[in-house]
């Protein structure tokens, strides 16, 4: 699996179709084959819903699905607001548990990706 990551309208599902020939779907239709984006809002929605983020994750990790793009959310000013502090760690927490997994992370800056694994 390969995990690309970057901010908001960086350029990712570009540079997905461009280097894997793959038009990426949003995670929120639930059609986890292929390229998935949107990946955090996913997460996001679970945790709205009292779903099993870890379990999700892991089902996920088994899965046949070749990239997950995810927009890094974590680098701006800490929010006010107790859910949105913890949506915050638990999508930066699955971010690390994707890393971890992937065969290759690719953070991608103004359509430039730049792997990091």
């Amino acid at each position: 699996m390969y995990f690309i990551i970057g901010g908001r309208c960086s350029g990712k599902r570009d540079y997905v179709r461009k280097n894997f020939g793959l038009e990426p779907k949003s995670a929120l239709e639930g059609d986890f084959s292929g390229a998935i984006y949107d990946f955090h809002l996913y997460i996001r929605r679970l945790m709205e819903n009292g779903g099993d983020v870890e379990a999700c994750v892991n089902k996920i990790l088994d899965s046949d699905i070749r990239v997950i793009i995810s927009d890094e959310i974590g680098c701006g000013i800490v929010p006010a607001d107790e859910f949105e502090r913890r949506y915050r760690d638990c999508v930066g927490q699955v971010h690390q548990l994707l890393a971890e997994h992937a065969e290759s992370v690719v953070r991608v800056v103004c359509g430039i990706g730049v792997r990091l694994k």
